[in-house]
């Protein structure tokens, strides 16, 4: 093994898909990856705490550093801190809110009902990137 080829074993990846939810309204948005979530978001909701963010497996993403010195936006970083009882309920209200049979939730494994949720509750597209290039041209003018 080259050193290139070396993982450093204290960075942890999430698993997609990736599920946000909304503080305000407490409602879950699937996404592919975490990119696509970072690409979503507005970034001032999610550094001001607005949104939750969790892998399939319940582990809790946090923002973590700036993209640029002129962004107000951070990237999503995974922790080691696992919440998959939370990440359940969360799933479980946002998909029964949509008309699905609380039996049939109830019954399935964490991994199967993330699966579900992200035929669901996923998002085309981005919402705040789309503007990216804008704000990059706009600061770049200044």
């Amino acid at each position: 093994m080259c050193h290139s080829d070396r993982v450093d074993p204290s960075v942890l990846i999430a698993r997609p898909p990736v599920f946000g939810l909304t503080r305000d309204d407490q409602t879950v948005t699937a996404f592919v990856s975490v990119e696509a979530a970072e690409g979503y978001a507005e970034p001032w909701d999610v550094n001001d705490g607005l949104w939750k963010f969790w892998d399939c497996d319940g582990r809790v993403l946090v923002p973590s550093g700036r993209i640029d010195e002129k962004s107000s936006w951070t990237r999503l970083i995974a922790t080691p801190h696992l919440e998959p009882d939370a990440l359940r309920s969360a799933l479980h209200h946002s998909l029964q809110s949509i008309g699905l049979d609380d039996s049939t939730l109830d019954a399935l494994p964490l991994d199967d009902l993330c699966q579900l949720a992200k035929t669901q509750l996923q998002v085309q597209g981005s919402r705040w990137m789309d503007w990216q290039p804008l704000t990059w041209l706009r600061d770049r003018l200044r």
